[in-house]
């Protein structure tokens, strides 16, 4: 039964998706002293792709988890992090100015308009990929094992044994579904816009033997936590 168990536990880890590692890089300019980064601004995630209209709120909810994350591990960074508020607000008590109505949107733009005034960098998650695919695989012929039970005479006694049976049986044509992501974490400098760090990810999660492939809101936050958690390990 052990040995059973072990075995279904190898099938489910080498046929499922959901196991496969999400595939990563991670860049840093060496031309750029990593010691004048000390502010940065972080802004909102950028799509470069189609918005998925059939998931609720996918925008707002990918965009606080952004926003939670980044700021969760500004320890552990070696610059501090800046929102979009605290730009305007430094530029409305250098210049005396009033504070404007501004949308979360706008007050982005227009942080990010004065970023090479106040930081030194700006920071924000760019996803490239985002969507689901289905693998159509065709119908085939594959190998199974039945069991024959007979009854044979051993030390006069009559037994029954189990005689295995190869045989071959159509598998109808299945359809697989995946979830595909990729983010890029970027980190340029506010005046020159050249890039300081990357960090970016990939990862496809499909139909394992028990549950369905992750909503793409799901699939694009724990991208986004990968790719932002590796800027920590950059010294």
């Amino acid at each position: 039964m052990k040995k059973l168990f072990l075995s279904f536990v190898f099938l489910i880890l080498f046929i499922s998706p959901v196991f496969a590692k999400p595939v990563g890089e991670v860049y840093v300019n060496k031309n750029y002293n990593l010691d004048s980064l000390k502010t940065a601004l972080v802004l909102p995630v950028v799509f470069q792709v189609a918005i998925s209209e059939g998931e609720a709120f996918f925008t707002e909810k990918v965009n606080q988890k952004w926003d939670d994350l980044i700021f969760s591990l500004s320890e552990d960074l070696s610059f501090l992090l800046k929102k979009p508020k605290d730009v305007i607000e430094r530029d409305m008590l250098v210049k005396g100015t009033k504070p404007e109505a501004l949308s979360p949107e706008m007050m982005a733009q227009k942080a990010a308009s004065l970023s090479d005034q106040y930081v030194n960098a700006y920071i924000r998650a760019v996803v490239t990929k985002c969507e689901y695919i289905t693998v159509r695989h065709p119908e085939e012929l594959e190998w199974a094992t039945t069991y024959d039970y007979i009854s044979v005479r051993e030390n006069n006694k009559w037994v029954t044994k189990s005689v295995p049976r190869r045989y071959q049986r159509v598998k109808p044509a299945w359809s697989e579904n995946f979830a595909v992501g990729a983010v890029t974490i970027e980190i340029r400098d506010s005046k020159t816009n050249d890039l300081i760090i990357g960090s970016s990810v990939s990862a496809t999660t499909g139909d394992d033997l028990f549950t369905s492939a992750p909503t793409l809101t799901t699939h694009i936050t724990n991208v986004i936590t990968n790719a932002t958690k590796r800027l920590t390990k950059i010294k």
